[in-house]
């Protein structure tokens, strides 16, 4: 990855898809064949660190950039699916809205002071967004009246909808979250830079590049983990965070 790109926090920049001289991105299953085929390299991890792994889940610490079989491993990925099946089994300080084809929830761990979960109801649904191309633009365009919704009855709050390039949950979701980002759920560089970096794709952006090429572009496994790796910066001024206390008490002045 270009080190120039370590500095950058494209959380609140709309940019146009880059045009490449093949406009068709390479399908996600060719990626997935080769992060399945590195991590089948690895040493499988001891019964202790995998209760580590799980504990750390529980708490709201999960793990983005998880490969496949990890997916497949983990319990806790496919948490999401009550609330896409019985909705109304939730109160309303957990559904805060419902159609035919999208259902809202408050995310367990919010990473900022307004955040939600836009989950599709619809079987046709692909996992996340790697599995997205022009036959899904109206599942997409469900969510984004979803994201409407919620903005229209929270005027006093500036939400962003997007998703995470890698996500950590098997049902794919969409992200409304309040530009803040303070949260006591926000705990590490990972949490941090999962919203303020392209890690972060927005909602808009997604739709546009679909329109364009017909899929989404992901980077590779290594390329999305270095996303959560950089160095903390600020996304509003751009200035250089030695740690997350340090950070948060920067963002509370920028929101004053």
């Amino acid at each position: 990855m270009n080190k120039s790109n370590k500095a950058i926090h494209p959380f609140f920049l709309v940019k146009k898809p880059a045009t490449t001289a093949n406009p068709v991105p390479t399908p996600a299953s060719a990626s997935l064949t080769r992060i399945v085929a590195d991590s089948s390299k690895r040493a499988a991890p001891t019964s202790s660190s995998a209760s580590k792994k799980q504990k750390s889940s529980d708490s709201g610490d999960s793990n983005y950039a998880l490969s496949p079989n990890k997916q497949h491993n983990q319990s806790w990925q496919h948490a999401l699916k009550p609330y896409v099946a019985n909705p109304e089994q939730f109160g309303p300080e957990v559904v805060v809205d419902v159609s035919r084809e999208v259902v809202v929830i408050v995310d367990k761990y919010p990473k900022a002071r307004l955040h939600f979960l836009a989950l599709p109801r619809v079987h046709e649904c692909p996992a996340d967004i790697r599995g997205l191309t022009n036959l899904h633009l109206p599942l997409l365009g469900s969510l984004q009246d979803a994201f409407v919704r919620i903005q229209e009855t929270r005027p006093n709050m500036k939400l962003r909808a997007g998703f995470h390039s890698v996500p950590s949950m098997a049902h794919l979701h969409l992200h409304i979250i309040s530009e803040d980002l303070i949260s006591p759920s926000l705990k590490n560089k990972r949490h941090y830079n999962s919203f303020a970096t392209s890690f972060f794709r927005p909602l808009n952006q997604v739709i546009a590049e679909i329109n364009e090429f017909g899929r989404i572009q992901i980077g590779t496994e290594e390329e999305c983990e270095a996303l959560l790796k950089i160095p903390l910066v600020c996304y509003k001024c751009q200035k250089n965070m030695k740690n997350i206390p340090e950070l948060k008490k920067h963002l509370e002045t920028e929101q004053s």
